[in-house]
């Protein structure tokens, strides 16, 4: 059975066409949660896909980094906070 975990993949991309590119990729992949950072949802097998991809639109300028949160993630929003662990959502 695979494992699912949240990644959150940030980019810093100087091309717009390969900038547009990675959007679309990550936007298959889960939601954007600020201009230039997504959170995604993978098992391993997309994860690889994933980085095989984003390897093939990255240029030799650009930034792509991929952040595997070990704890729990707080969503702080003006009078709400979300606690997310472990894929669940806690209020």
């Amino acid at each position: 059975m695979s494992k699912w975990k949240s990644i959150l993949v940030i980019y810093d991309v100087e091309d717009n066409k390969s900038r547009n590119k990675v959007v679309k990729e990550l936007e298959s992949y889960g939601k954007r949660v600020q201009k230039s950072a997504f959170e995604c949802y993978v098992d391993e097998a997309r994860q690889k896909r994933l980085v095989s991809k984003l390897t093939g639109i990255a240029g030799e300028n650009d930034s792509i980094r991929i952040y595997y949160p070990q704890d729990d993630v707080y969503d702080i929003r003006k009078g709400d906070i979300d606690i997310y662990s472990q894929g669940n959502v806690f209020v």
